[in-house]
């Protein structure tokens, strides 16, 4: 099923992408089928881009916009979509469809820092919202605080 979703989303067929470690957590074997993925180049990628800032991200349910924090630090982006329903391409798989998954879709270029990459994507048309809120750092320690706090305390021990 995710192999013809994704050969009618880009044109291309897919390649089955392999476990490469046994992972006792997922129950992954090395050698199992773990995903697809699929690379566009030249203008099948240009179509696929413009597909998706005019028709797909639009169909995203409760789409505010990407965040242009997600650049990584040579100027790719990546982001995903929760599930299939925003391709118009699949609306006629939608009665035997098994399961509902999401898309990971990275944007590759030849930028090499973030804001050379954010004005490319802006250029190209790509609608971009605001920041990702940045995320609170909680200490794994519980009681990180009161040993910082007694160190306080030894220090000015010491000192009198």
């Amino acid at each position: 099923q995710v192999i013809e979703e994704l050969r009618r989303i880009s044109g291309k067929h897919p390649v089955v992408v392999k476990a490469k470690v046994n992972n006792a957590k997922t129950g992954l074997r090395k050698g199992d089928a773990c995903g697809a993925k699929v690379s566009l180049e030249g203008q099948l990628m240009h179509d696929f881009l413009a597909r998706l800032n005019t028709i797909i991200l639009p169909r995203v349910r409760d789409f505010e916009g990407l965040f242009p924090n997600s650049f990584d630090n040579n100027g790719n982006y990546w982001f995903s979509v929760p599930t299939q329903e925003a391709f118009k391409e699949l609306d006629e798989l939608v009665d035997s469809r098994e399961i509902v998954h999401g898309f990971q879709i990275g944007i590759l270029n030849n930028c090499f820092t973030q804001p050379d990459a954010l004005k490319l994507m802006k250029d190209f048309g790509f609608p971009f919202g605001d920041p990702r809120p940045a995320r609170v750092r909680v200490s794994s320690d519980p009681y990180a605080k009161f040993k910082k706090r007694a160190k306080k305390v030894r220090k000015g021990l010491k000192k009198v």
